[in-house]
């Protein structure tokens, strides 16, 4: 049954459990525990998380389900114990701070199995990132893989603690801060990078992230970070920002680690960036300028950078849509 169309009348997302669903699944502890916690807290139970409880799902989509502030309590109970969940979208459930702290304590000392979680657009705020910190720092640490932080309004304030817990945890691969009012925070996160060595994606598209708060980020890309993928889209680093993130990716180490997947659509970048950053095409292996005023000329240097990597063997894949070529520019000779 598709997402969201199990909403009951009250706090905890989805319809009560029915008993003649036809499930031949014997109930299990987080199950239980779940009924349980709800019946004490009078929040409706959510028929689909049972369901993956006592089938011993491994992924559980929730996205979208209402499940609300009261009703997180029980889930995060139940999540504690449940062994078998790999997967799990908690998207815009109106969770608030106190929903994602305790859906966050939940990994410290349980569900082993949990590798992804998305918990994005549920209101987090400075709190839920503080929470997130604790997860990180925790010894012995949860083995979480991939998040979905985005669209929490943690602002600088949770950029910063974010950016404490990165630098000690060694677990986390992927992580998404997209959509949370980060800008003096990004230095914050820049230092990180320059610290962690298991995250290889980030993505920090739709924030406020200016030229200068975007200069920590770049050197720390320009050093040793294990980051593979970068998105910076829909920010403010202008061709200043992007000159100097092209200048320390061109000098960066051979190290074997470098750069592969670069995206920086809806800056506010010309051809003079442009130039810059063709620099750096030797380091990269996709490149996303999508949204930029860069003209014909910038258009033409771009084209030029990708045909001379092409000629020594090295193929990027570049996206340049909504460029701000001009009718009447000689597109031919440019792809020529």
């Amino acid at each position: 049954m598709p997402p969201g169309e199990l909403r009951g009348p009250r706090e905890g997302g989805g319809a009560p459990p029915d008993e003649d669903s036809g499930s031949e699944a014997e109930p299990s502890l987080a199950g239980l525990t779940y009924k349980e916690a709800c019946k004490e807290l009078r929040v409706i139970a959510c028929r689909l998380w049972l369901t993956a409880c006592d089938g011993e799902s491994a992924e559980c989509g929730l996205q979208h389900y209402g499940i609300g502030k009261l009703g997180a309590n029980p889930l995060a109970v139940s999540l504690r114990l449940n062994e078998a969940i790999t997967a799990l979208n908690l998207s815009d459930n109106g969770l608030g701070a106190d929903g994602v702290c305790a859906i966050l304590g939940a990994l410290k000392t349980g569900a082993p199995a949990l590798r992804n979680l998305n918990i994005s657009q549920n209101q987090a705020g400075p709190e839920g990132a503080d929470a997130l910190c604790e997860l990180l720092v925790a010894e012995g640490g949860h083995p979480l893989a991939s998040l979905d932080f985005g669209a929490n309004a943690i602002g600088d304030k949770g950029a910063a603690a974010v950016a404490k817990g990165l630098e000690a945890d060694v677990r986390l691969t992927s992580l998404c801060l997209a959509k949370n009012e980060i800008d003096a925070g990004a230095a914050a996160l820049g230092a990180a990078l320059g610290v962690n060595r298991s995250l290889t994606s980030l993505d920090l598209e739709w924030n406020s992230i200016s030229e200068h708060s975007s200069r920590a980020i770049a050197d720390a890309l320009g050093k040793t970070s294990s980051l593979k993928a970068i998105d910076l889209s829909w920010n403010g680093l202008g061709d200043g920002g992007v000159s100097h993130l092209a200048k320390r990716l061109s000098s960066r180490p051979d190290d074997g680690r470098q750069l592969a997947q670069l995206r920086l659509a809806h800056n506010r970048m010309s051809h003079v960036g442009t130039r810059a950053l063709t620099a750096a095409f030797k380091s990269l292996d996709g490149v996303d300028l999508s949204g930029n005023p860069l003209g014909a000329d910038g258009a033409y240097l771009l084209l030029r950078a990708r045909a001379a990597e092409a000629s020594r063997g090295h193929d990027v894949t570049l996206v340049a849509t909504d460029v701000c070529i001009r009718p009447d520019a000689p597109l031919a000779g440019l792809l020529a």
